[in-house]
């Protein structure tokens, strides 16, 4: 019984004759406007109820409705598992691999080994964190945004939905399920997404340019430091590529199977890749495309009740794309829109300078990797267009990469007509992790064009030999991490905070996300500013012993003064304090902490805390900022 089979044994016992003709259930036509309406349905939700009621959905339907995708794809997975002998036959092909697996793991770690640890885009990291954090503790989709050391235990006062689609802070809230709440878990689930990456980058190459082809491919995109400095980091970069290399090889698995033969699986991995980028949702159409092209390669249509109603398990990206947009999220360096073609020229100037600017830069790319990569990617897609134009054929496993690799592309154009389109900006650099995924595809699946005989052992070991002496040598003599804006302050920050500190002291800071992570107390300037009086009286209360300002400040070589690097981020006049150190990591860039001394109130009788210890408490819930 395959899955249509199956899926309609399901749907007539759950919706009788009496309600829905079973000739009806079984017609095309019908699911087909099933699921056009679960479409429908989807978008309405997200995007024609007010904002209210999305917002709130997104809150507390965010994480159930994330975990049941998960709980999808694992059914499917578990099937296809299944089908192939169980968990004896996935042990079996273990041990058949365990020497390619072993040459991955290597790679996997040397990753690892020559960045520190630690977010590297504040504060977009900290907020998937604070996410993971609020999914792990209460099941809600939120992240913190004010946080107090009260009744004896940390508590978040505040939270609010993030902009961003969910399933990485949701798969890290599951690690921390697991193995218990610690800072280091997003670090060790990054580490097993770029094993997972670099398996398969491995996978997706064999079988087009065989074992040999598969490990330079591997050995150089292990190379790139840009992907180092993101396997050592806290977002979800990597896993983004890695859901895309598993995403073309259920792909692949799809085309070679018979009728909705792993449907189910591409199905649900299309969709939790476009829930973990909001460009990634272009994966979807891809899906469509190979499926549209199976129904017309074997000249029948086969649409699972499955399919019919997965529009639904969308929601919660397309609650995160509401927020997105209603909140602001589409912000830009100056005034104009997020998306326009007068970005084009100077994007594409950044762009290029990137990609091949010399090793001595303080650049996290590769000049062979782009060199030997948009080579290959030209020679990849020449090939591949001429065979249809020759009308020969090029199986299925060349169709999907050129379908993902083309798909990347169009995710990577976006770069060039986006106001964050600059890779050479450190931070936005890891726009650019797809398109060297790209890259290193065409490069192993074009090894074989180029040495007719089969690609030549020396091949990887030259690429092994390069990721050696130069990529990794690259990475630390540059210290590309501690070259990102705030993170080596963040780092110094987060030290000091240990040494020094207890969960008796309140912090107030840009972003509090990142205080709060590493056990300590924390609001926001805004929530600070807009009742400075507070500061004083947890102090006198005796809630807190003492309250630091953190202050991030750049120096105006035109002026010749300190200004904050965010104007929001600045204390309230009222608000007296005392230094307590400054930490430089650049010599135009500081991290000021002092100690709040004292705020000007003049209502200071009124808002005393009083004795009684019920009115007390009623009252340290009001005062606290």
């Amino acid at each position: 019984m395959d899955l249509c089979d199956r899926s309609r044994a399901s749907t007539a016992a759950a919706f009788p004759g009496s309600l829905i003709p079973q000739r009806a259930m079984r017609s095309v036509p019908f699911r087909f406007g099933l699921l056009f309406l679960s479409i429908a349905a989807a978008l309405a939700l997200a995007f024609a109820t007010p904002y209210a009621w999305v917002l709130r959905a997104a809150c507390h339907a965010g994480y159930w409705l994330t975990a049941l995708l998960f709980a999808a794809f694992l059914f499917f997975l578990w099937r296809e598992l299944d089908g192939a002998g169980g968990l004896a036959g996935l042990g079996r092909r273990i041990a058949a691999e365990k020497r390619a697996l072993a040459l991955l793991a290597v790679l996997a770690g040397l990753l690892q080994i020559h960045e520190p640890h630690r977010a590297k885009v504040l504060y977009d990291e900290d907020v998937l964190c604070g996410t993971a954090l609020r999914m792990h503790e209460d099941r809600l989709a939120v992240y913190p945004v004010r946080m107090h050391f009260f009744d004896g235990r940390l508590t978040v006062f505040n939270s609010t939905a993030d902009k961003r689609p969910p399933f990485f802070p949701f798969a890290l809230s599951l690690v921390h399920d697991l193995t218990g709440y610690r800072t280091a878990n997003v670090f060790i689930l990054n580490a097993l997404l770029a094993f997972g990456l670099l398996s398969g980058l491995y996978y997706l190459v064999r079988p087009l340019a065989g074992a040999v082809a598969a490990a330079a491919a591997a050995f150089l995109m292990a190379g790139l430091p840009l992907l180092a400095q993101n396997a050592t980091g806290a977002s979800f970069e990597v896993m983004n590529l890695f859901l895309i290399t598993v995403f073309a090889l259920a792909g692949r698995r799809f085309l070679a199977g018979k009728g909705a033969e792993g449907l189910g699986l591409f199905l649900t991995l299309s969709l939790l890749l476009a829930a973990t980028r909001y460009e990634s949702a272009l994966y979807l159409f891809t899906f469509a495309g190979l499926v549209l092209f199976k129904w017309v390669r074997e000249k029948r249509v086969t649409l699972p009740w499955a399919a019919t109603l997965s529009p639904l398990l969308f929601l919660p990206s397309l609650f995160a794309c509401r927020v997105l947009l209603t909140s602001g999220g589409l912000q830009t360096k100056t005034e104009g829109t997020f998306f326009s073609l007068s970005y084009l020229p100077g994007n594409l100037e950044h762009i290029f300078y990137y990609l091949f600017c010399p090793p001595s830069s303080d650049q996290t790319n590769s000049l062979l990797f782009s060199l030997v990569g948009l080579a290959a990617l030209t020679v990849f897609l020449v090939t591949f267009f001429g065979s249809l134009a020759r009308r020969e054929g090029v199986g299925d496993a060349r169709i999907v990469l050129f379908a993902t690799v083309a798909t990347i592309l169009a995710t990577s154009s976006l770069s060039l007509i986006d106001n964050w389109g600059q890779w050479d900006d450190g931070t936005v650099a890891r726009y650019s992790l797809p398109f060297h995924l790209a890259m290193a595809l065409a490069f192993g699946s074009a090894l074989p064009l180029v040495f007719r005989g089969g690609t030549p052992r020396w091949v990887p070991l030259a690429a092994a030999g390069w990721l050696l002496l130069c990529s990794l040598p690259q990475s630390a003599r540059h210290e590309m991490t501690d070259r990102l804006p705030l993170c080596a302050d963040s780092a110094f920050l987060h030290d000091w905070m240990e040494k020094n500190t207890t969960v008796r002291d309140l912090f107030v800071d840009q972003s509090a996300i990142g205080i709060m992570l590493a056990g300590r107390p924390a609001v926001p300037y805004p929530v600070a500013n807009d009742a400075p009086w507070k500061l004083a009286a947890v102090i006198q209360a005796g809630v807190y012993e003492n309250v630091f300002l953190v202050e991030h400040l750049a120096f105006s070589a035109q002026t010749g003064t300190w200004r904050a690097l965010d104007a929001k981020s600045v204390p309230d006049p009222s608000i007296h304090s005392e230094p307590v150190l400054e930490y430089r990591s650049r010599l135009t860039l500081k991290t000021v902490i002092s100690r709040v001394t004292g705020v000007d109130d003049p209502d200071a009788e009124q808002h005393a805390v009083p004795a009684d210890p019920d009115a007390r408490v009623r009252r340290l819930y009001e005062i606290m900022p």
